[in-house]
């Protein structure tokens, strides 16, 4: 039964930090040079990286959850902007192995590409604009906390089919399986050895989900 849904898999719904995009070459030093600015506490690589996937300003919160909540709002406006200025610097370089080719072979092949992220609009389209991949997807979907309605809105507006999410945290898993989808987990993100558990299938680097789709698809 699942390897029937498999093969026929025609549309898939992509996570972004952590999954396209490789945050913690952004986020980290952002929030680290942000730190001292603000005088705060700057926290380690692993400290931050494991937050990634929070929507803001949760993000700011669990990294300062002792620290003035107004205080840290500001803290998460620097640190976004300064994490635009690098997106804008950094472009293709901010995305991980083989993501580009991988986006790239799928739409040549047909496949329906969406965006879920509970990334904020300016962060999503920017990290997509200064990557190049933001023509490639039919739908993009961000800026909401709930990522289960997200998902949700993209399929009922797609094409009919199977549909796959590929993601690297726990939100991912719950938003693909709430809505009985095939669920990927993205081991080279951030998500730990427990969250990818929970997902149906997992890889370890964007160009194995081509394979393992398109060993399998029926055309």
């Amino acid at each position: 039964m699942f390897e029937s849904k498999l093969k026929n898999v025609r549309n898939i719904i992509f996570d972004m930090d952590g999954t396209l995009v490789d945050t913690s070459k952004i986020t980290v030093e952002a929030c680290q040079r942000t730190a001292k600015e603000f005088s705060l506490p700057v926290r380690k690589y692993n400290e931050i990286a494991g937050l990634i996937g929070y929507a803001d300003p949760e993000f700011f919160f669990r990294m300062y959850p002792k620290v003035n909540r107004n205080y840290i709002i500001s803290f998460g406006k620097a640190v976004a902007k300064r994490e635009h200025e690098y997106m804008i610097a950094h472009k293709e370089e901010i995305l991980f192995d083989g993501v580009k080719e991988l986006l790239i072979d799928l739409k040549k092949r047909g496949y329906y590409l969406s965006i879920a992220s509970t990334g904020s609009l300016d962060h999503v389209n920017t990290a997509l604009k200064a990557s190049n991949i933001y023509n490639i997807f039919n739908d993009i979907k961000c800026n909401e906390a709930i990522k289960i309605e997200m998902v949700k809105k993209i399929i009922s507006s797609g094409p009919e089919g199977e549909w796959l999410i590929l993601g690297d945290r726990r939100k991912d898993f719950e938003a693909g399986n709430s809505n009985n989808i095939i669920t990927v987990g993205a081991e080279y993100g951030f998500g730990d050895e427990e969250e990818m558990k929970l997902f149906d299938l997992t890889i370890d680097s964007p160009k194995k989900l081509f394979k393992l789709i398109e060993d399998t698809v029926i055309r």
